[in-house]
């Protein structure tokens, strides 16, 4: 992820995308979270998640919901 920013969003993501390709149970779409990943990985981690907030709010505010419950 980009310096730019200490936020980590990979860990909610990863869980997701790892559950969909063992056929497990996901609360989210493959592509979104792919999407999500592109978007973060491209903007960094603050301006990913704004851009994220843009395109997919709820799934940017499951985000954000995590990594503040990790504070």
């Amino acid at each position: 992820m980009n310096e730019e920013s200490p936020i980590d969003t990979n860990n909610f993501l990863t869980k997701q995308l790892e559950a969909h390709l063992k056929g497990g149970k996901t609360t989210v779409e493959p592509e979104r979270i792919v999407r999500a990943f592109e978007m973060i990985e491209r903007y960094g981690g603050t301006k990913g998640l704004q851009r994220l907030k843009e395109k997919d709010p709820e799934l940017a505010a499951e985000v954000e919901r995590l990594m503040k419950e990790k504070r």
